[in-house]
């Protein structure tokens, strides 16, 4: 294999094309994720200068019991543990919408992600792909939900990806 060679590099999706995804699928993503308090100490030094995710005496002062995560950096946390399974192969992101922090976060959680299908109809502007949206839940390790929000993504259909494979 030469370096340009992309065809024989063995690729392994998980996501699926859009012809699997029916209205009301649920899909569980992976184990979870237990959120540190170095992932929200860096999260707010490399992108949000937040104080109050990153001064216990800040927190403190605004009675919180230690240093909370970063709402944010939960929201990517979640959305990441969605790629492999719905937007893996491709297609245009198209939004989130509906974004909703349900309860304060602390280091040690451990989320868990669900995302129930919504909707799936083919692209108006484009026969290879359809859109899709799914609503994804973030909860804690007892099941208490922390935050919910829908996500819409072209994907492309099961022809398509045969197409591009050949």
């Amino acid at each position: 294999m030469t370096p340009t060679d992309l065809k024989s590099f063995p690729s392994i999706y998980q996501a699926q094309a859009f012809d699997d995804f029916k209205v009301g699928h649920v899909i569980r993503h992976g184990c979870g994720r237990t959120v540190t308090e170095a992932d929200t100490v860096l999260y707010c030094t490399l992108l949000h200068q937040a104080p109050i995710y990153t001064n216990r005496q800040l927190a403190a002062h605004h009675g919180y019991s230690a240093l909370p995560l970063h709402p944010y950096l939960l929201f990517s946390i979640a959305f990441g543990l969605t790629v492999a399974d719905l937007s893996e192969r491709g297609g245009a992101f198209l939004g989130v919408d509906r974004l909703s922090f349900e309860r304060d976060a602390y280091p040690g959680v451990t989320m868990r992600v669900i995302s129930t299908v919504l909707s799936a109809r083919k692209s108006k502007s484009d026969e290879r792909y359809g859109v899709v949206c799914w609503q994804t839940r973030a909860t804690n390790e007892h099941g208490d939900p922390l935050l919910t929000f829908e996500r819409v993504n072209k994907i492309p259909t099961r022809a398509h990806l045969e197409s591009m494979a050949a």
